[in-house]
């Protein structure tokens, strides 16, 4: 045995006596012996380690965490396991979860295990993630390790895991069998140690249903402890715990209130606070209970608002809030309890017992169906609490209850929603009408219920889809409210209709009816006023690399109070350059274009939709679709090969109106409009009366029509429904906050000097470069996009967007042409199919790109050309966004500036770069705080007050300032009062001083 060793034995010695002195002696001791040594000596390494797993026992984290620096820039081997062990242990216990796993999964791994290193990764494994399974078997390896440790405490704190993990699989022979061996080496001359034993083998028996046995065995740990003087409080809460279950509440309040006296002036007391509250709920004592629980909230706030005591304080209030019928108190504590439940470990989120006792007051309610969908929902959360921590019985018995509760008729709990009736069914799923459980408002809810929707793959690229399109943000649209998967809650309560695992998708509900009831029958004036809204809702997608893919009569609504065009069906949307292998899409035999039909996926854009587009104004004017069919076959082949025939409206048109649907009908895509804007442009030339700007929403339809392209088609979601409140849309999905769009403000002088540089390039004919450089978030690429947008929708240019640090502008281009997906024998054939796509007229260009793209040619020199060529044809913006530092894309640009060229290169930036001839800087300073707040209010309705202290917060820098309130609103650290968002009571925001470095 080394000098440390003994040290060691003598330091676990005291740890189990609870001799607070003797571990000070023997550490001063120690210290004393190794001060002199030099950092790298393994005996200094050594005490370090001890040290600082004292001070993290006695609360000094700072100091420990310190120790543990120290100890880690020398220490190897099984020193250095023990030091990340314990830092990692620290971390954790902070809450800091991600690096305490990173910190023990090293220590893990090291040549020479340290046990402590396998104790605290069980510890984290089990009690804080629920994954019993994988705690007993670190335990299991940690056993001979431990019994051959000098330090006396690791054999028991092995055993002790071992037997935590045992109850919790349910094992509860394998379980006693430990504790034999456990009784056997801890002996009484470690009182402290003996109590947590005797308290294990209380559990045990608890376990096993011998009550009578827990309280003996837990009465005898009290005597131990207070004889002994280590700390009889957790007896007292463990043994009055056992007497409440039992029903004696006087002895148990009794306890309680001990134990309180005990901490009055400590930060834990709120834990025996909190079970003298729930002894005052079995007595009925609601008022007194709500009186305890909300002062655990006021007078225990640590400025950490999800924290195990508020979490047991508001499920408490949650019971108190059922039984009164206080609908309102019930939602402002269970959006907290929700989620705090799923952020905080199992171990400080387990409040399964009383927020179980909260479903059923609920449940039980006579009041209304809106309390027992409330109760479910509190179900639910239990029954993931009670599989976390590998619970099957008591789940079993909670899956029962739900079960029952579910009937035929009454409404189901799907996420945030209720869903109350079933409006319709179709090839690839059901549509509900619901509400959202708390906002009240209507909304439709499409699930997904065909097999294939289930695939997990299939899972992950509704969901991406579904992002995307949230983030669509254009008045007319009805905004995706919440996307998610059927849980086994919803499943049950439905009686099997919903299938556990199937996606589903929640909008608001819309009101109109299909524009295919005016086919033939307006009057060319009405006609053209909806085809221009039409157009403009379009416009506004692919503005945002959105393309439809499925416009038809029947997914265009027609709102006859309104006398507005409302679109359906973006589901099946194709997002611009993303590549996505072989799928399915949906499309419809009357309007898809010959690319569609031909399964080329890398040639869809605008100008596909735009065929769409003038199959749909062919069916308003005539009655009927231009191309018919009696077989998928016929009409794909009418599609393809068929000219239109000649126009024969019902109604008058002016002269124009033929050769202008002749062009969105042209076969090659090149031939049709480039884009939505310059259609409409070209309708709004022709005789008739102009009308005001389109409304557009979304909403997922079952296809007519499957053929083997690259997407997907997620389904129709139901019925239409006027303009979702804002506060459904935050309170639907807070999840997707971080990625709505907000309306662009604040930048107004900026956005107008980049349009006045772009339409200088556009007279000069000359390519010209601008720098937009600002501070991290202060809108330097939401500027330079919102310019993109602007022009796209307007049809004033083409655009390409890249990452500065891609590998070139090669790769740029041939990612906007599909070539980087493309096998290296179809890069001919597909590169001349997108460049006559884009206009390209000399295919030759494309050929060359494809070349290259085989190692046959220059590759910068031909994109370059290529890019001009599109240049030439029609003005062009490519936007590459953070080009700090040398870039590959920037390199192959810069010998276009200058050229005769109508091309603009806009660059983002945190630093300005060189002086480069041709090439200005445009500065984006923080915003005036009146702006920022205005920035943060079109987010998110926050209070003005709130709003001011975030953006003082932030440095007045509109990302960081956004990213803050959208995680308040994500961890449910907002709630909503009359029209705006306020802080929860006990959430605190810190001082300005205390903000992060670099918030300005």
């Amino acid at each position: 045995m080394t000098a440390s060793d003994e040290w060691l034995r003598r330091l676990g010695e005291g740890l189990l006596r609870a001799d607070r002195a003797g571990i000070e002696g023997c550490l001063a001791e120690w210290e004393a012996e190794v001060g002199g040594l030099p950092p790298p000596s393994p005996e200094r390494v050594a005490w370090c380690v001890a040290r600082a797993r004292v001070a993290a026992v006695v609360g000094e984290q700072r100091a420990s965490l310190e120790l543990l620096d120290e100890a880690l820039t020398v220490a190897t081997g099984r020193w250095r396991s023990a030091a990340l062990a314990e830092r990692g242990a620290g971390l954790v216990g902070d809450r800091r979860y991600a690096e305490g796993e990173a910190a023990l999964l090293e220590a893990v791994a090291a040549d020479e295990v340290h046990p402590h290193a396998l104790i605290h990764l069980a510890w984290l494994r089990g009690p804080v993630q629920g994954d019993w399974a994988a705690a007993l078997a670190l335990y299991e390896r940690a056993r001979v390790p431990a019994e051959q440790d000098p330090d006396p405490t690791s054999l028991p704190r092995v055993l002790i895991g071992q037997i935590r993990a045992l109850l919790h699989r349910g094992r509860t022979d394998d379980a006693a069998q430990r504790m034999d061996v456990l009784d056997r080496v801890v002996g009484e001359d470690a009182p402290s140690m003996r109590v947590r034993v005797m308290q294990l083998q209380a559990s045990l028996h608890r376990s096993r249903g011998e009550h009578d046995q827990e309280v003996r065995v837990l009465r005898e740990a009290l005597t131990l402890a207070e004889g002994r003087g280590v700390g009889p409080v957790h007896v007292l809460n463990d043994l009055a715990d056992s007497l409440f279950h039992q029903g004696a509440l006087d002895e148990a309040e009794a306890l309680l209130t001990r134990a309180v006296s005990m901490l009055r002036h400590h930060s834990s007391r709120w834990v025996p606070d909190l079970n003298l509250a729930r002894i005052q709920v079995a007595r009925g004592d609601l008022e007194g209970a709500a009186r305890i629980a909300t002062a655990v909230l006021v007078d225990h706030d640590d400025g950490s608002h999800l924290s195990e005591r508020n979490l047991g304080a508001r499920t408490l209030l949650m019971v108190c809030a059922a039984s009164t019928g206080d609908l309102a108190a019930w939602d402002l504590h269970h959006g907290y309890v929700d989620a705090a439940v799923v952020q905080l470990g199992p171990a400080q989120a387990d409040v399964s017992e009383i927020l179980e006792l909260a479903g059923e007051v609920a449940t039980t309610s006579t009041r209304s169906d809106a309390w027992r969908l409330r109760g479910i929902r509190a179900w639910r959360l239990v029954l993931g609490l009670h599989q976390r921590h590998g619970r099957s019985r008591q789940a079993d018995a909670l899956l029962e209850r739900l079960t029952a509760a579910g009937r035929p008729g009454v409404a189901v709990v799907l996420g945030g929603f209720d869903l109350e009736r079933e409006l319709g069914s179709g090839s690839m799923g059901v549509v509900y009408a619901g509400r959202h459980h708390v906002v009240g408002a209507p909304v439709a809810v499409k699930v997904l219920t065909a097999e294939s929707a289930r695939h997990p793959r299939r899972v992950r690229l509704i969901e991406d889809e579904i992002r995307t399109l949230a983030r669509l943000d254009h008045p007319g649209i009805v905004p995706i409210l919440d996307h998610g998967t059927v849980d086994h809650v919803a499943e049950l309560c439905s009686g099997g209709r919903l299938v556990r695992g199937s996606p589903y998708f929640a909008m608001a509900q819309v009101s109109g009816v299909s524009l295919l009831t005016l086919a033939g029958q307006r009057p060319w004036p009405e006609v053209r006023r909806v085809l221009l809204q039409l157009l403009r809702a379009l416009s506004y997608a692919h503005a945002r690399d959105v393309v439809h893919l499925d416009l038809k009569p029947e997914n265009v609504l027609w709102d006859e109070e309104q006398q507005r065009v409302v679109l359906l069906d973006f589901g099946i949307a194709a997002i611009r350059g993303r590549g996505r292998g072989r799928l399915r899409v949906a499309g419809t035999p009357t309007t898809m274009a010959p690319e569609q039909w031909r399964g080329q996926w890398w040639t869809f854009g605008p100008w596909t939709d735009l065929y769409a587009v003038g199959c749909l104004a062919t069916t308003l004017l005539t009655g009927r679709a231009p191309f018919q069919g009696d077989s998928v076959e016929a009409y794909r082949r009418a599609h393809e090969q068929h000219p239109p025939p000649p126009l024969r409206p019902r109604v008058a048109v002016p002269p124009g109106v033929e050769g202008w649907l002749r062009q969105l009908l042209a076969k090659d895509p090149a031939d049709r409009y480039p884009n939505a804007a310059l259609a409409a442009l070209d309708l709004e030339a022709l005789e008739g009366d102009p009308d005001d700007e389109a409304t557009l929403m979304t909403s997922l339809e079952d296809a007519t029509l499957r053929a083997e392209v690259t997407s997907w088609t997620p389904g129709r979601f139901g019925e239409p429904a006027p303009r979702a409140r804002p506060e459904l849309i935050l309170e639907a999905a807070a999840h997707l906050a971080p990625i709505r769009s907000t309306p662009f403000r604040g930048r107004d002088r900026e956005l107008a000097s980049l349009h006045a540089r772009f339409e200088q390039v556009c007279r000069r004919r000359t390519c010209h470069g601008t720098v937009i450089v600002g501070p991290s978030g202060a809108g330097a690429t939401r500027l330079a996009s919102e310019l993109l947008v602007d022009l796209h929708e307007r049809g004033s240019a083409w655009m390409l967007e890249a990452r500065a640090d891609e590998p070139g502008l090669r790769h740029v281009l041939g990612r906007l042409f599909a070539l980087d997906h493309a096998p290296t024998q179809d890069l001919g054939r597909r590169a001349w199919e997108v460049a006559s796509a884009f206009g390209v007229a000399e295919g030759s260009l494309a050929g060359q790109l494809a070349d290259a793209l085989r190692g046959e040619g220059d590759l910068a020199v031909v994109s370059r050309d290529l890019l001009g060529h599109m240049a030439r044809r029609r003005p062009g913006v490519v936007l590459v966004d953070r080009a700090d530092g040398p870039s590959p894309v920037l390199r192959d640009l810069l010998p276009l500036i200058g050229q005769d060229l109508p091309l603009f290169v806009v660059a983002t930036a945190h630093e300005a770069p060189a002086p480069v001839r041709g090439v200005e800087v445009l500065t984006v300073p923080p915003l005036r705080r009146a702006r920022c707040v205005a920035v943060l209010k079109d987010a998110v309705p926050v209070s003005d007050a709130l709003a001011r202290r975030i953006a003082e917060l932030a440095g007045d820098l509109p990302g960081p300032a956004l990213e803050r309130v959208r995680g308040l609103l994500a961890s449910h650290a907002l709630f909503f009062h009359e029209d705006h968002y306020e802080l929860r009571p006990g959430v605190s925001l810190p001082t300005p001083a205390a903000a992060s470095p670099g918030s300005r």
